[in-house]
């Protein structure tokens, strides 16, 4: 017996074509921010560099890191490896440097 392929969208009308579409999206836009951040956690964990209490957030390709970090060079070495990530989009700052 032949297996029916449906094709998701073609026979809806526009509406609902577009409501599928932006959940489609979302999601995909979900999964890459996923994969950005495992990216950018391993990357974090090969360079050597202290996590201590660094937090890391992806959403739309946007990168938010927030924690202490000991100085001002450290914070400059997460904002170069993050930077260096295929698919980011930008990078917000929300760092503090321990003894400032």
């Amino acid at each position: 017996m032949p297996a029916t392929v449906q094709i998701l969208g073609t026979g809806l009308p526009a509406s609902l074509r577009a409501l599928v579409a932006g959940v489609q999206a979302r999601r995909t836009r979900t999964t890459t921010d996923r994969s950005l951040g495992r990216r950018l956690h391993a990357a974090l964990a090969a360079c050597g560099l202290p996590p201590c209490g660094l937090s890391v957030y992806v959403h739309d390709g946007a990168v938010s890191l927030y924690g202490g970090v000991p100085d001002e060079a450290t914070r400059e070495a997460y904002v170069a490896l993050a930077a260096a990530q295929p698919g980011v989009r930008r990078i917000v700052d929300h760092m503090r440097v321990a003894n400032a």
